[in-house]
């Protein structure tokens, strides 16, 4: 046949057709699969097979103390007013607002401007810290550690759950259906106790107890 006729032409539609048939199928395939699913196919495949939702991101929060140390106040501090950045170029925003008193103190939640663990590794000496926007001439920043937990941060940052993590509790939902309990079983039970649990040991008969 000659390029460009008519069989060729049809010849070589047909071909395109079943090479986009076989890429369809292996992709809808792959969607129903645990083992190959990703991204979005994933999700869907997690929730309606397993009942399962991704554990969404986190934005790190911590409480910071604003102190009038040059008695310029009253402050009066609207929510989303106050950025301020570390040395390291995270920058965090307040939540909340309050009034800050003439020679007194304001305790005032600061939230993460992008959400994600590396937020929970800021540097936490606020006097290497500036403040981006609306600042407050002669205020000083402070974050004291809570006595209870030994840090300033309320909320840790978490990054949204991967494909791998997603699979792994998809894997270890079946087992929690049955009477027996098994070691994956107890896995997902610590998995699902919190979405800040992201790693699990199981430990069998540790006592050597039959």
């Amino acid at each position: 046949y000659d390029i460009g006729s008519v069989p060729i032409t049809l010849s070589g539609a047909f071909a395109k057709m079943l090479v986009d048939f076989y890429l369809a199928t292996n992709t809808a395939a792959a969607a129903g699969l645990i083992e190959k699913a990703t991204g979005v196919d994933l999700r869907y495949l997690a929730f309606n097979v397993y009942r399962l939702d991704p554990i969404p991101s986190e934005f790190t929060q911590g409480t910071i103390l604003f102190e009038d140390s040059a008695g310029g106040g009253p402050w009066t501090i609207e929510d989303g007013q106050i950025w301020i950045q570390s040395p390291n170029g995270f920058k965090f925003n307040n939540v909340g607002g309050g009034t800050l008193v003439q020679n007194g103190t304001l305790e005032l939640t600061f939230k993460a401007e992008i959400s994600g663990s590396a937020y929970n590794a800021v540097d936490s000496d606020l006097s290497t810290w500036v403040f981006v926007a609306s600042p407050l001439p002669g205020v000083a920043i402070r974050n004291p550690a809570d006595p209870a937990t030994g840090t300033w941060i309320t909320t840790y940052g978490r990054n949204e759950e991967s494909d791998d993590s997603l699979k792994d509790r998809c894997r270890n939902r079946w087992p929690t259906i049955g009477f027996g309990t098994t070691a994956v079983a107890w896995q997902y039970y610590a998995r699902q106790a919190s979405a800040n649990v992201v790693k699990s040991k199981i430990l069998t008969n540790p006592d050597g107890i039959a």
